[in-house]
């Protein structure tokens, strides 16, 4: 165990994960207010779920006077997409009764997967931050500027999804 715990790259860039229970995107334990903590529960969260939840939080959302907001997921699993990837309605809310349900009688939907239908909404994640989709503002690096976004926009993206699915 310690062989592969102690593993250093020959590599400057390439960088041991801080624990081997990590998600790929979420390994920053120095950001995270719960350090190593936090680390291993986005990977459980990947694992239980079907990916890290993100929210949707381009728009504003009061109780019901606006339509609820949508969840995105980042996934970190065998044969999945790297993009972030928005849940199906019916994902959504079959997540949603399941939580709500007075019993554990119901049927498990986790974990949820992109490969479930047609998700027509997918981000790259190094700019779901600049398209306001994130769980928590310390968790991902929103970039220092609009250009550094290239030649894709949110609508790129959206576009490109459409056209595989």
């Amino acid at each position: 165990m310690d062989a592969v715990t102690a593993w250093q790259s020959s590599w400057p860039r390439l960088r041991p994960a801080p624990t081997l229970l990590t998600h790929i995107s979420y390994d920053a334990l120095g950001q995270y207010p719960q350090g190593l903590a936090d680390v291993v529960g986005y990977w459980a969260e990947n694992m239980i779920l079907g990916g890290v939840i993100l929210f949707d939080r381009s728009e504003e959302w009061d109780d019901g006077a606006s339509p609820e907001p949508n969840i995105y997921l980042h996934s970190d699993r065998k044969e999945t997409t790297s993009s972030i990837w928005q849940a199906l309605d019916e994902q959504q809310q079959a997540l949603v009764d399941f939580f709500l349900a007075p019993s554990a009688s119901g049927t498990c939907p986790f974990p949820l997967s992109a490969s479930d239908g047609p998700h027509s909404k997918r981000l790259n994640p190094s700019h779901a931050m600049a398209f306001q989709v994130y769980r928590d503002t310390w968790a991902r690096a929103l970039p220092k500027k609009e250009d550094e976004l290239g030649p894709y926009s949110r609508r790129t993206f959206l576009d490109s999804a459409e056209q595989f699915s």
